[in-house]
């Protein structure tokens, strides 16, 4: 009886992990052969993109790539609100683009001084408003501070950042800064980061408690302290696992089956994080504007729809926000 039920559980075994295989090589040929199709690129970037979405694909990078004593790398330095923020007083060049900071951690090739005869702006985001892969002349808020002189405009863009960072980014940098307009641009990916207790670094996470915001995973912790945190709890085998396409198409699909309540608690934290940055705005007089930077498919596929967009069109709608959807201006 038992070497039967022993027969019956190997060859079962046996079945899934051929069909395992089978499918590892049909997603790795339409990766290959066919990514050009747009149907078909889709399903390719799911493989991909949901290990952007789970904590272990960073803390996995983190712990390949960290280097104790060399920061976390060229351009950020640890930080113990904000997990991380560009290093202070640099000019750096990293393949083929020069990275400069002022002494505030603002990307800019000069030093903040608030101009009163001049309109200020404060742009706050990610990797698209800080600029990586571009030089200190061509990221978007420097493009927009040389087409209109009579503007002064401070980037606050952060690497990796979610929302919640760039609310504690505005938070603290408010009381050094004078803007008349605040604008909080994001991409998609930014409204999934939120929910991350890693990104590449141990950071913040916001929850809500009772409909209000509660900050969570504090303190940060130091490079090594961190580091040993997640070697304690890493277990064997967890890199091969993460590196397969169908262990994260699985993944997304049992996400996507229980995905509507937790899409909306995650539409509902940005929307609160983002009417926390217009608070912030209002008490002192200032105005606010959230951008959406379209970028990808977005930009390939004109029909495709976005969660990015959708979540803008509900600031706008349902809570009065002033917006702007960049994905028309890239199409155009």
């Amino acid at each position: 009886m038992f070497r039967g039920l022993f027969r019956y559980t190997c060859y079962a075994l046996f079945l899934c992990l051929l069909v395992v295989l089978l499918l590892e090589g049909m997603l790795w040929l339409t990766a290959t052969y066919f990514s050009d199709n747009p149907r078909l690129e889709r399903l390719i970037s799911l493989t991909r993109d949901q290990r952007l979405h789970e904590e272990t694909f960073w803390e996995e990078l983190f712990l390949q790539t960290y280097k104790p004593g060399n920061g976390l790398d060229g351009l950020n330095d640890p930080d113990d609100l904000l997990g991380w923020q560009p290093r202070k007083s640099i000019s750096v060049e990293l393949a083929g683009h020069r990275y400069t900071t002022n002494a505030r951690g603002y990307r800019s090739t000069s030093e903040y001084v608030h101009q009163a005869t001049q309109y200020e702006v404060c742009a706050v985001g990610d990797s698209f408003t800080f600029g990586m892969d571009a030089g200190d002349k061509e990221n978007w808020p420097a493009v927009l501070q040389s087409v209109a002189p009579e503007l002064e405009v401070v980037n606050l863009g952060v690497p990796g950042y979610g929302v919640g960072q760039m609310y504690l980014r505005l938070k603290r940098e408010l009381a050094h800064l004078h803007p008349e307009l605040v604008i909080a641009a994001y991409i998609q990916d930014d409204l999934y980061r939120t929910d991350l207790t890693f990104r590449g670094y141990k950071k913040p996470r916001f929850v809500l408690e009772g409909g209000k915001l509660e900050l969570t995973n504090m303190p940060i912790g130091s490079p090594d302290a961190v580091r040993a945190e997640l070697e304690s709890s890493k277990f064997a085998g967890s890199d091969f696992l993460g590196s397969l396409r169908t262990v994260n198409l699985a993944t997304y699909l049992l996400k996507k089956i229980r995905g509507y309540t937790s899409l909306n608690s995650l539409v509902r934290l940005n929307t609160e994080l983002f009417l926390a940055m217009r608070h912030l705005c209002e008490e002192q007089g200032m105005d606010f504007m959230v951008v959406y930077l379209a970028s990808g498919r977005e930009i390939r596929y004109p029909e495709m729809s976005s969660f990015g967009e959708m979540f803008l069109k509900g600031l706008a709608d349902e809570h009065g926000i002033q917006t702007l959807d960049t994905r028309r201006s890239f199409q155009a």
